[in-house]
């Protein structure tokens, strides 16, 4: 879908990569969660836009296993909006995007504040 090269292997599960954490919110395309980098230990958060929702006929509507063509280029404008605006200090900053058997996967650098506040709730409850 998103990757360039149908034969290279396939990628890892986006857990061997971050360990999701916490809802941080939802969306109608997808699921963003409070992670860890597990290679660096920087706090990420992860959007997740299952399978399901790309494929033709996804959204739980029966469907085909073949990707939908528009939301494939939903995902890939999402991702080039990202990058454009990364670094900009009132936006989150995109990290990377990652493919598995279960979704497309965007990793997005958290503000560290913001994260924090977050996290320290998370020991809290």
């Amino acid at each position: 879908m998103l990757t360039a090269d149908p034969s290279s292997p396939p990628p890892p599960p986006i857990t061997e990569l971050f360990t999701l954490g916490r809802v941080l919110g939802r969306g109608s395309f997808g699921v963003t969660r409070l992670a860890r980098d597990r290679a660096t230990g920087a706090a990420v958060a992860v959007k997740t836009i299952a399978r399901r929702r790309i494929v033709a006929g996804g959204g739980g509507g029966g469907g085909g296993s073949a990707p939908s063509s528009s939301a494939v280029e939903r995902i890939r404008c999402e991702v080039e909006a990202m990058r454009r605006v990364s670094g900009h200090p009132n936006v989150v900053s995109f990290k990377s995007a990652h493919e598995d058997a279960h979704g497309v996967h965007l990793a997005m650098v958290s503000r560290k504040k913001r994260t924090e506040k977050r996290e320290e709730g998370e020991k809290k409850e």
